[in-house]
């Protein structure tokens, strides 16, 4: 779809609607997940890997025709597909380690209603637009599911870089240079599970965040998180390497739910997914790591502020019961805060 302005007045007139996009909440800050702060651990250590699994059948089927001719070959095609595969993996761990450390640059998006402005720290460069005036459109964002594009609908708002702000002195637009582009374009996630009364997921996702600037925290509920299998792939979050470990151990084979032919292919990929299983869980241990470390450079100003007295998702997970699936602010910030001296 073509890029779309949005009037960030006048809205969609439909329900505010939010499923996982929602970093945390408060009386004056909203922070949402960003794609340009968002990913996964890297994943080309997995061609390396399966050349590998699929080379082990591949000779030893020559030497039952050949034995003599092909042993050598065997055996040194073996130890080149091993050594190709464990540099693939030393290849993917490092990738990890520096693609976390660019991404940790940047912050989500936060929607200030105190100040009526968009901010965000992008690279380690502080980007801000009025919320009166900041240009807003629907696009289509593309990102990798594995091995297959997938194009999704964001929400995306135009933000300026600030020449006089303390975070960006060392930016090459105060040193003099004319080459870089003072404005990001910061793309923000769509409802994940679609809309609600027949309106799109942009549409509920966009009146989230106009109704939380126009009139606070009163103006929109607060969803129980989904609880997802990986949810580093699905929310934004990042594992440990034993939740990792646990999430991609292969067994049980299949889902109950799965249907016949899900269950042959994962029957057949098991050898895959065996030999697979150590080196995800250590590519997401790293990202992990990288991207949990603390570093206050890259924080937004005043963080402090922005995490005062906030309610993320998680815990509204923690204190709700499953079959209910939103609360407000209130009655978090009553079960967290104003309950507990």
């Amino acid at each position: 779809m073509a890029k779309q302005p949005i009037n960030t007045h006048q809205g969609f007139n439909a329900p505010p609607r939010i499923e996982g996009q929602l970093v945390s909440i408060n009386r004056y800050c909203l922070l949402f997940k960003s794609y340009l702060n968002n990913g996964d651990a890297a994943t080309g250590w997995l061609l390396g890997w399966a050349f590998w699994v699929l080379s082990v059948p591949f000779f030893l089927f020559l030497n039952i025709d050949a034995y003599e001719i092909y042993m050598p070959l065997t055996l040194g095609g073996m130890f080149i597909f091993l050594g190709g595969a464990f540099i693939c993996f030393g290849i993917t761990l490092g990738g990890s380690w520096i693609h976390a450390s660019f991404v940790r640059k940047s912050s989500n998006v936060l929607f200030n209603r105190q100040s009526q402005t968009v901010e965000m720290v992008y690279m380690g460069y502080y980007y801000r637009a009025d919320w009166k005036s900041v240009k807003a459109y629907l696009g289509v964002n593309t990102e990798v599911a594995g091995f297959v594009p997938v194009s999704r609908t964001v929400l995306t708002f135009e933000l300026h870089l600030v020449k006089d702000h303390p975070m960006n002195k060392e930016h090459p637009i105060n040193k003099g240079s004319t080459k870089f582009d003072t404005t990001i374009k910061a793309p923000v996630p769509v409802n994940v599970w679609g809309g609600d009364g027949g309106h799109d997921a942009e549409e509920t996702t966009f009146e989230y965040i106009r109704q939380f600037m126009q009139s606070g925290v009163k103006s929109v509920p607060i969803p129980r998180e989904p609880e997802l299998p990986l949810e580093s792939k699905s929310l934004g979050k990042t594992l440990t390497f034993k939740p990792a470990l646990k999430y991609f151990w292969p067994f049980p084979m299949y889902k109950p739910e799965d249907g016949p032919m899900m269950r042959k292919f994962k029957i057949l990929m098991l050898p895959v997914r065996i030999v697979l299983t150590l080196p995800n869980a250590l590519a997401e241990a790293t990202w992990h790591f990288i991207i949990n470390r603390k570093n206050d450079k890259y924080q937004l100003p005043n963080y402090d502020k922005i995490q005062e007295h906030a309610i993320t998702l998680d815990m509204v997970r923690k204190a709700i019961p499953f079959e209910q699936k939103e609360t407000t602010y209130v009655d978090m910030a009553k079960h967290y805060y104003m309950n507990k001296k």
